[in-house]
């Protein structure tokens, strides 16, 4: 849904994937306040993956009051195909920060200890996808593969003379939170590179401040 009249996002001169839109009046509303109890969140990822590292190859937009939007009949059509419409049923989960996430050294363990919470927490990623379809995530930790999504915002935001090394990267990527992860969904006919998924991120004082035109988009590979 978009407001009357208003044009479809584009990027690169292509209509961009839409992946799908929040009703936040029909979720719990988070205590510390990181997202607006009413509104819609809407959320769209480039059309071409030779863009994907491209600062603007996704886009939220948020719209307070859902009246004023209609639903879009006439999205552009795509050679590739559009995405099925589903449903996303949400379910309050506890999310931890695995070895990709700049929160793991906090917890302080020893490498066996690691080893073992690195396993679980795959195991466990694996079994809620195959139970619940999806696993799609709003808020919390992210279910990384190769890297974390707000390890790669910080990073490639640093501007020069930063200190770019990874203890230092790790320390700013913990302003950084995760909105929304968008992972493989077989039934809208989702599938993105290497089992991966689109990551929308964004500094936390941005969020409470409902800037959501500074995300920062990230296509993870498992």
């Amino acid at each position: 849904d978009l407001p009357a009249g208003s044009e479809w996002p584009v990027h690169g001169g292509e209509p961009m994937f839409f992946l799908g839109q929040l009703n936040l009046a029909e979720l719990e509303a988070p205590e510390d306040g990181l997202l607006p109890g009413k509104g819609v969140l809407s959320f769209f990822f480039t059309a071409s993956f030779d863009h994907t590292q491209e600062l603007d190859c996704g886009k939220v937009l948020y719209f307070e009051d859902p009246s004023q939007l209609v639903e879009r009949l006439d999205a552009p059509a795509r050679d590739d195909g559009n995405f099925e419409a589903c449903r996303i049923v949400p379910r309050r989960r506890l999310t931890v920060p695995d070895w990709t996430s700049p929160f793991f050294s906090l917890l302080d363990l020893s490498a066996e200890q690691s080893d073992i919470l690195s396993n679980t927490l795959y195991d466990a990623g694996h079994l809620v996808a195959e139970s619940y379809g999806g696993g799609h995530r709003l808020l919390g930790l992210a279910r990384n593969g190769q890297s974390d999504a707000t390890f790669t915002a910080a990073q490639t935001l640093l501007e020069d003379g930063e200190d770019r090394s990874d203890e230092a990267v790790e320390i700013k990527a913990r302003d950084w939170r995760l909105l929304f992860q968008c992972v493989e969904d077989e039934e809208a006919g989702m599938s993105w590179v290497d089992s991966g998924s689109v990551c929308f991120v964004m500094r936390e004082e941005d969020l409470k401040a409902r800037r959501f035109d500074r995300v920062f988009t990230d296509l993870q590979f498992d």
